[in-house]
């Protein structure tokens, strides 16, 4: 069915039943062609907005500025924002109901629960109005895609009823959607998948990181053909150089890198340049400070602070999700005003601890094999309880060269625990995925 059908069909629907869903797309788009200070003047009044609301309507918001002695209407620039108190999990499993904003309809919030790297669970709610899936419109449009461009996806597959299914499929039809269930792929799973995934041929190809990345090693070393999408979307884990380079081998097809979580699902994403991740600051607002909370110098990592600009139904304020990365220079060569941040540079959580209390960081432990792209096929890296390190190692064909390579790495980490922890590899025929989700890090 021709493409200029299944736009027509995808618009038109979205015009009789989610019409806020255009009009918000409709303002994405037009923010693009703000300038960078327009751009930045939105984002502003948007957190005053969201933290008068704050205020005014969350109980836990009103104490916790009150204790600091900063009423809203004092915030008037960015050194009065930086003194905001940061928002962490631990305040979202110590006070969900203060969190929410007394004037939201409680009854028609959307939950969203993560448990991220940390392994502990929590909860926030948003309202199911605004449509956060237009944020994935836009982007999808700098890699000269289409909303209503038929896509297969693999994720973990959500439980719901058939006739939420069948809905589902009439909203998106005649637009095809190919699941793929990330929590168990078997050999045989994946081939009836992409022998499906070659018969529509589908432009799109989306999915966790460690998901893609599986189904383009059993691509390699089966031999087997596959069509190459126009882009291929991974978020949900660090994109290590290796991982984006069997990805691009396999399947033929550019790599674009999204980041976003279970709180915010769409914070940034790489345009076609993909250098950098545009944030998406006209919707989200994006900060890195170091360990006294200060702001860090462009170009220089530290830990990430996130505001939710539209969830007024339960704000989420300079939360701190357990991220490190870095904000980059304004300006790129896609032309987008929106500013631009490193790839996510690993979990606080995800680094390895040292006995003398020191710390190697995620960010160093995805760039371990990056000068052997071609030798290791993935690796984890695991951190026992009495602190030694292993990491695990799937090689390509040349067990040869993977040893060597997995040699430098050891050496690599030795010298930057500086000979505290005793440090080993071992070859695996597979790196064990959590439903989908590669963790390049695990501490025992």
């Amino acid at each position: 069915m021709g493409f200029q059908y299944k736009q027509l069909a995808f618009f038109a629907k979205q015009n009789v039943f989610r019409r806020r869903a255009i009009r918000t797309y409709r303002a994405l788009l037009e923010n693009e062609k703000l300038g960078v200070e327009a751009l930045r003047e939105l984002n502003w009044a948007k957190r005053r907005r969201l933290l008068i609301h704050a205020y005014q309507t969350a109980p836990f918001y009103r104490r916790r500025l009150q204790a600091a002695g900063i009423h809203p209407s004092e915030v008037l620039g960015e050194a009065d924002w930086e003194r905001l108190p940061v928002l962490t999990r631990s305040d979202l499993v110590s006070s969900p109901n203060d969190i929410l904003s007394s004037d939201a309809a409680r009854r028609r919030l959307v939950v969203a629960t993560t448990g991220g790297s940390t392994g502990v669970p929590v909860k926030v709610y948003y309202d199911p109005d605004y449509p956060r899936e237009t944020l994935a419109w836009r982007m999808l449009s700098w890699w000269g895609l289409s909303p209503a461009d038929d896509g297969a996806y693999c994720w973990r597959m959500l439980r719901t009823s058939p006739s939420a299914r069948l809905l589902n499929a009439a909203m998106w039809w005649p637009t095809r959607h190919l699941r793929f269930d990330a929590s168990s792929m078997s050999s045989e799973g994946i081939r009836a998948f992409l022998s499906l995934y070659n018969t529509v041929r589908p432009p799109l190809l989306q999915g966790y990181t460690g998901a893609i990345a599986h189904l383009a090693e059993f691509v390699e070393q089966t031999g087997l053909a596959v069509v190459a999408p126009k882009a291929i979307w991974v978020t949900s884990s660090p994109l290590a150089l290796g991982q984006r380079g069997l990805i691009e081998r396999a399947f033929s097809g550019p790599v674009y890198d999204q980041y976003g979580s279970a709180e915010m699902p769409y914070i940034a994403a790489q345009c076609r340049q993909k250098h950098h991740l545009h944030v998406f600051s006209d919707a989200v607002h994006l900060e890195c400070v170091d360990e006294a909370g200060a702001a860090c110098p462009i170009g220089e990592e530290g830990r990430v602070l996130v505001t939710d600009l539209e969830n007024y139904a339960f704000p989420l304020i300079r939360y701190e999700n357990g991220d490190r990365a870095a904000l980059q220079p304004v300006g790129c060569g896609c032309g987008s005003p929106l500013p631009r941040m490193s790839a996510v540079l690993g979990r606080v959580t995800d680094n390895l601890l040292l006995p003398d209390g020191s710390v190697i960081t995620g960010a160093f432990v995805t760039t371990l094999f990056d000068d052997y792209t071609e030798v290791i096929a993935s690796f984890q890296v695991v951190q026992r309880k009495d602190q030694s390190i292993i990491i695990r190692v799937v090689p390509h064909s040349n067990v040869v060269l993977a040893a060597a390579a997995s040699e430098h790495a050891v050496e690599l980490l030795r010298r930057s625990s500086r000979g505290q922890v005793v440090v080993g590899y071992e070859f695996v025929s597979a790196i064990c995925s959590d439903r989908g989700k590669t963790r390049f890090v695990i501490r025992e």
